[in-house]
């Protein structure tokens, strides 16, 4: 493990590049990619988480043993870039879930999206997410819509634009 904390020196595209390449299907690797995350170090876990996030598209399977404990420890996750890597995963990558999980990740996203003092990428990921389970769960729509249309007021001017954005999208879908 010592040699891939190492190897994370800086957070270029082409170190991750590389990294991404190294672990490639090899779960053994990845878990040491993500106890480097999950220490919650900055900047050693945002890069780590990084690497994972990367590597998600084709090697979703080796995300899915870490699902439980990454949903357990995001509430107390200091290092921010670690939060919006692994929101951007949920966010972007179809992973089953069963219910219980399910609903873990949609209480802590609603949590993010409304606390005004986290980053603008991790509210703006916890957006996504919601969409994701909106449209398996349509009774969520009212309260999610709700937060956004507050949003719209007093959030920064990204987020205003993602709010009205995302219910249009939602306001469309029946």
């Amino acid at each position: 493990m010592q040699d891939y904390e190492t190897r994370l020196v800086d957070s270029s595209r082409m170190i991750a590049d590389i990294m991404v390449a190294d672990i490639g299907n090899d779960q053994e690797k990845f878990d040491e990619m993500m106890v480097l995350a999950l220490k919650d170090i900055y900047p050693l876990s945002m890069r780590a988480a990084r690497i994972i996030e990367l590597g998600m598209p084709k090697h979703i399977n080796l995300f899915k043993p870490h699902i439980d404990k990454i949903i357990r420890l995001l509430p107390s996750v200091k290092v921010d870039g670690l939060k919006r890597n692994f929101l951007k995963i949920f966010a972007d990558s179809p992973i089953y879930m069963d219910e219980e999980l399910s609903g873990q990740l949609v209480d802590l996203a609603f949590n993010y999206l409304g606390d005004q003092k986290q980053a603008i990428s991790v509210r703006a990921y916890s957006i996504d997410i919601l969409v994701r389970f909106v449209r398996m769960y349509p009774e969520m729509k009212p309260e999610l819509v709700a937060i956004l249309e507050s949003m719209c007021t007093d959030a920064s001017v990204g987020l205003r634009l993602k709010s009205r954005k995302t219910i249009r999208l939602i306001s469309a879908c029946q």
